[in-house]
């Protein structure tokens, strides 16, 4: 279960990235600094990638090296080259646009995150609900028994060599165990097993084969060279004026500004003055941006009531949505006979923003509300999808989310909860 939640969380915190090569004709692009939004750049089939402050991208150079992953954000350039310094102006050692023949751009793909995540909270709830139905079972007591489930020995069945049989595999025990014997894999010639002794055991050399009737398992194999001979020894020993002559003299020393380590590619500037490809409004923007909606609608299937609320948040990294505010559930009253009523819930959202497309226009969010007032407990899964209809606005649907609402009854004695599905519209800005 612990695996289960701990591959969630890494999926979470990981995501699923894409990297796309960008030819060198798109560099014209990012020669100019202080770019007010995202820029679109183009592979060689024509597919538009995303680039932006919290993008990652590296250098493929005219001599078949690459740099290292930079941010978007960390890179300075003017019409000649590019750097990752504040002020890095050196007269010299710079790297110019023509010293590179191509980049990568690597971005969070929106689809694959959010259907990693969906795919993991799935089977995490499934995994749960499965534990608790045994946990649960006749007999049970509200315990699993493991006893048994792993044996003593680990035996692998089914796996044939050629010439039939079956592969069986004993003895894999703790100190003080019998060794290791493998049945079924069978030496050249055929007939008998294979057994590997424990490398204590006397009368035999440590770690040693021994198959059946005393036959080499390594006949057949090419067999390491034993070395040279004494013929050879004697050919290639050396005389005493040999071993008399003074050692050869060391390598000169490198020259001056010289290193016999590989060079390690890193960004530096041409010469002139650079600036960073994006303005100080679009990295912040990349950051934390201010965000707000309105949402109503209602549940189609029951055609029973209606929610209106209104949230105020963050979006932060262009991924997770923190948000709080004010939610209107219109519902049958507290016994289920009454007419309708409406109760006022304090709510907090938690979502997560996948931007699909290279341009943001279509996003899949994916959180919960939960929220308590009127209401004693209110939950809800969201997940829909956002459609940009400015720079600023989009449009979102949520079908079917499933909410549960609970109230107490101070006349019954009782808490009261039911479960709706509400089709909701929202209006969303971000700023």
């Amino acid at each position: 279960m612990y695996k289960l939640l701990i591959f969630g969380a890494a999926t979470l915190i990981a995501g699923c990235f894409t990297t796309r090569d960008i030819p060198a004709v798109q560099f014209q692009k990012l020669k100019s600094g202080l770019r007010n939004g995202e820029l679109i750049l183009r592979t060689d089939k024509g597919k538009p990638v995303r680039f932006g402050p919290r993008s990652q991208i590296r250098f493929h150079t005219q001599n078949n090296r690459l740099t290292s992953w930079y941010r978007g954000h960390q890179l300075r350039v003017n019409r000649a080259g590019v750097c990752t310094k504040k002020g890095c102006t050196p007269p010299k050692d710079g790297w110019t646009w023509d010293q590179i023949k191509s980049a990568q751009v690597k971005n969070l793909s929106g689809g694959k995150t959010y259907a990693a995540v969906f795919v993991t909270v799935a089977v995490v709830a499934v995994t749960v609900a499965v534990v608790a139905a045994l946990a649960s079972g006749k007999g049970g007591g509200g315990k699993l028994n493991l006893k048994g489930i792993f044996p003593r020995g680990v035996r692998v069945r089914g796996l044939r060599p050629r010439g039939g049989g079956g592969v069986r595999v004993r003895g894999l025990r703790p100190r003080g165990g019998s060794g290791v014997r493998v049945r079924g894999l069978r030496p050249r010639g055929g007939g008998g097993s294979v057994r590997v002794n424990r490398p204590h055991h006397h009368g035999r050399r440590p770690g040693r084969v021994h198959p059946p009737g005393n036959r080499n398992i390594l006949d057949g194999l090419p067999q390491p060279d034993p070395g040279p001979g004494p013929d050879d020894q004697k050919t290639h020993s050396a005389t005493d004026a040999e071993r008399s002559a003074p050692p050869p003299p060391p390598p000169p020393p490198p020259p001056p500004g010289t290193s016999n380590q590989p060079p390690v590619l890193s960004l530096h500037a041409a010469p002139g003055k650079t600036s960073s490809i994006f303005g100080h409004h679009t990295r912040r923007r990349s950051s934390i941006r201010l965000i707000g909606l309105v949402e109503g609608g209602g549940d189609l299937l029951l055609a029973d009531g209606g929610n209106i609320q209104a949230l105020v948040g963050m979006r932060i990294l262009d991924v997770l949505e923190l948000a709080a505010g004010a939610h209107l559930m219109i519902h049958r009253g507290e016994d289920q006979t009454q007419d309708h009523r409406a109760s006022w819930i304090g709510v907090f959202r938690l979502n997560l923003h996948f931007d699909v497309d290279a341009r943001r226009r279509f996003a899949l969010p994916l959180g919960f509300d939960l929220g308590a007032g009127q209401a004693t407990f209110y939950a809800r899964l969201n997940f829909g999808l956002r459609i940009r209809v400015t720079q600023r606005l989009s449009l979102g649907i949520y079908p079917f989310n499933p909410t549960y609402a609970q109230f107490k009854d101070t006349t019954l004695k009782r808490k009261p909860g039911w479960w709706s599905f509400p089709t909701t519209i929202d209006l969303s800005f971000a700023l």
